[in-house]
């Protein structure tokens, strides 16, 4: 596992990396936490997933060592935020797995580029 930074929709985010265990390289995933959890909090999760795919664990903007401040938190914000991560580190067409808020982010980014994604993962989405 590693870390790394990226500017992605004008700001500078954070990711952390567990590269596929497999005896072939796994699919791309891209894991964005709910809102309490920053990416660290999803390494025992992101290891595991790691024995079948390349994992990518977002710390969404305001979270963890991603950019904070004086921001838009709206989801719309941090959807835009998903979609230039995947074309920023180059993860091609992810399975993205999201939890809670993560999930929401994910549903909203996906609404308008279905085609960046080749799944959804979303787990205990809030349906409010």
């Amino acid at each position: 596992m590693y870390g790394y930074n990226l500017h992605a929709n004008g700001i500078l985010l954070h990711l952390l990396h567990y590269e596929s265990r497999g005896e072939v390289r796994g699919p791309q995933m891209l894991l964005i936490p709910g809102i309490t959890s920053p990416a660290v909090t999803w390494g025992f999760v992101a290891e595991r997933l790691s024995e079948r795919f390349d994992v990518h664990v977002l710390d969404v903007r305001g979270r963890g060592l991603s950019e904070a401040g004086d921001l838009d938190y709206s989801l719309d914000a941090m959807a835009a935020d998903v979609i230039a991560v995947v074309n920023a580190a180059g993860l091609g067409n992810p399975v993205v797995l999201g939890h809670s808020m993560g999930a929401r982010i994910a549903i909203r980014a996906a609404r308008g580029n279905a085609d960046v994604f080749s799944g959804l993962v979303l787990v205990d989405p809030p349906v409010s």
